[in-house]
């Protein structure tokens, strides 16, 4: 157990709450709060939302998350945010990633057939040297086994038969440069081995109309981050299926001026809606992805609809 999770866990057991209690407060699931306490955040959805469950707790047992994070710095994973511009900010619908699919399967098959495509070129090859040295080579020879010696003049030696005495055994130095070649074809085998396909999205549109766009959610993780997206008031409300509130208030910034944004784990929930009052000004993050408004997006109350998909 690390030095921060002895902190929260003492803060909590001083206000009497159980691990169940705390998660009834945040919302958060009894294994991420007990991962947290002790030090654990390998079963976490990302950096990015241990550093906002960690903030949670705190919150919940009384400490100041900005004190926490000063003091235990060093124990909480950092995370590198990205300013995106909010025209890009938008999930790609499912025309634009079928389209990304498309393209990176067919590179795929090309990847896989380059291989066999060596291998075939390679093959020729020894069939075109099996055919010149043997064949060919041995065609010469035969004509000159054919019944008469041709005469050698006094004086002078024989040329094959020098060749041959300084070199007893030229055929095997000849089949040496395919040898050679192996080495380079299998090389190129090994570098034109196909990547693995990116895992597909976890967060896809099925449906946008009359100011209602619905999402379908797939894996295991289910993690919103919902709240301002620069500060600027908007009102929000957040259920799920059944009818039961998370939130339903105004939210502007926090404390230290920040724009005011919360984190909520819902992987046990199967259907979340969420209605904002001022698009324009709200910032939705859903599994890290972040999730597009209907266009286009002002003032007027937009809802959004998160369904998990069907394991």
């Amino acid at each position: 157990m690390t030095e921060l999770g002895n902190r929260l866990k003492e803060a909590r057991e001083e206000k009497g709450y159980s691990l169940e209690d705390l998660q009834g407060k945040t919302k958060i699931q009894k294994r991420y709060l007990k991962g947290i306490e002790e030090g654990n955040y390998s079963g976490m959805p990302g950096q990015f939302y241990v550093r906002a469950f960690i903030k949670q707790y705190a919150e919940a047992v009384g400490l100041d998350p900005d004190e926490i994070f000063q003091e235990y710095a060093k124990e909480i994973p950092v995370t590198q945010q990205e300013t995106v511009p909010e025209g890009l900010s938008r999930v790609k619908t499912r025309k634009t990633s079928t389209t990304a699919t498309s393209s990176s399967v067919s590179s795929t098959k090309v990847l896989r057939a380059l291989p066999t495509l060596l291998v075939a070129a390679f093959v020729i090859g020894l069939i075109f040297l099996f055919y010149y040295f043997f064949v060919i080579n041995n065609g010469g020879e035969s004509d000159n086994q054919t019944g008469e010696e041709t005469p050698v003049e006094e004086g002078t030696e024989d040329s094959s038969y020098s060749e041959n005495e300084n070199d007893p055994n030229p055929a095997d130095e000849e089949v040496t440069p395919d040898e050679e070649e192996t080495t380079p074809s299998e090389e190129t085998e090994q570098e034109t081995t196909p990547e693995e396909e990116a895992p597909a999205t976890t967060l896809a549109q099925v449906s946008q109309e009359n100011g209602t766009t619905t999402y379908e959610v797939t894996g295991e993780a289910f993690a919103v981050v919902i709240g301002s997206l620069d500060g600027n008031a908007a009102w929000i409300s957040v259920t799920n299926g059944a009818g039961e509130t998370f939130l339903a208030e105004g939210v502007t910034t926090n404390d230290a001026g920040e724009p005011r944004r919360e984190t909520f784990d819902f992987s046990g929930e199967t259907e979340i809606r969420i209605r904002t009052g001022s698009p324009v000004n709200t910032f939705l993050e859903v599994n890290g992805e972040s999730v597009a408004f209907q266009e286009p997006v002002g003032a007027n109350p937009q809802n959004i609809v998160l369904v998990r998909a069907t394991q």
